[in-house]
């Protein structure tokens, strides 16, 4: 589904490369199967993976209130150019 959806080789190998690929890859398939566009899916993805790397999630690992706490601010610092992040900032 990655594949699919990022279409720059870089960009595609961080995807595939992180943490818990098959349930992200799963998620998107679900998402496609509503009729989401590419340009949203691409966002999703994204997003998914800035998750996992900011709360540096492992498959089976646990989520922890403290986890969360400390990922939220990094991640309300990061400078990323999309236009949904600034209506969830």
């Amino acid at each position: 589904m990655l594949n699919q959806v990022v279409k720059r080789a870089y960009y595609l190998n961080k995807h595939l490369e992180a943490s818990l690929l098959k349930e992200r890859q799963e998620y998107l398939q679900n998402c496609a199967n509503k009729g989401l566009s590419r340009h949203t899916l691409k966002c999703i993805a994204d997003y998914l993976l800035r998750i996992v790397q900011f709360l540096h999630l492992e498959i089976d690992s646990i989520i922890t209130l403290e986890a969360v706490k400390k990922a939220a601010s990094p991640w309300g610092k990061f400078q990323f150019n999309h236009p949904m992040k600034k209506s969830f900032s």
